[in-house]
């Protein structure tokens, strides 16, 4: 079974490998079709997790959003995505303030967060340190530099890497090398490519067989979330 740590409901229904996986969907509660789908979904045995993306931090009722977060606790694995991003419409400010929110319902909620980051590793990186979080952050998406994933792997934060590694670079290649296994995950995003092929570029990449890479993986998607 290959794990999907993230996903979007788009571009997973056209993945051809959907009897081999098991997706987390990320739904994005600023935008009323999303609520919709996890109210009329709860029942349905798909993952979840829930959160305002930081290009919707401009919305009005946040504090809503927040309300609809704890009321389908049950329903959901996780908080996110939410974060930071340098390209949104909010101001930094804002969206700090509604990331460290989203921090704060992980840890009450005792639910992983998914992060977005975009050219804000440096806040993230304050952000934790000052916050010091009980549950696991993953920072998802992850394509940046080693010395970047350095920084963040030494804050105990988990990396989900997703079709970047089908680019087979040596700055991918070497940033794999370097995370440790228990902070290994992997995901499709909004990517059409199957999770299946993502698993094979990085067995590769490490140099594992593709059982012993998803053995692990289970292992490490196990220690995030539980049993799913």
């Amino acid at each position: 079974m290959f794990f999907n740590n993230h996903t979007h409901i788009n571009s997973y229904s056209v993945q051809h490998d959907k009897e081999l996986s098991k997706p987390i969907i990320s739904l994005d509660i600023s935008l009323p079709e999303q609520q919709f789908h996890i109210l009329n979904n709860i029942n349905n045995y798909s993952l979840y997790t829930i959160g305002i993306h930081p290009w919707n931090c401009h919305v009005e009722n946040i504090d809503s959003f927040y309300s609809f977060i704890k009321e389908h606790a049950q329903s959901i694995i996780g908080i996110g995505e939410c974060g930071l991003d340098r390209y949104a419409k909010a101001d930094m400010s804002a969206q700090e303030t509604i990331f460290i929110k989203h921090a704060e319902l992980s840890e009450t909620l005792k639910k992983p967060l998914i992060i977005h980051c975009v050219k804000a590793f440096n806040e993230l990186l304050r952000i934790h340190k000052d916050f010091s979080p009980k549950m696991p952050w993953i920072v998802h998406g992850f394509n940046r530099n080693p010395e970047i994933a350095e920084l963040l792997l030494n804050r105990n934060m988990i990396l989900s890497i997703g079709a970047v590694l089908l680019d087979n670079r040596q700055s991918i290649v070497d940033m794999m090398n370097m995370i440790p296994d228990k902070q290994l995950v992997f995901e499709t995003d909004i990517s059409t490519v199957s999770i299946s092929e993502i698993y094979k570029a990085a067995s590769i990449a490490k140099q594992m067989t593709l059982e012993d890479l998803t053995f692990s993986i289970e292992h490490t998607i196990h220690s995030i979330y539980g049993h799913i």
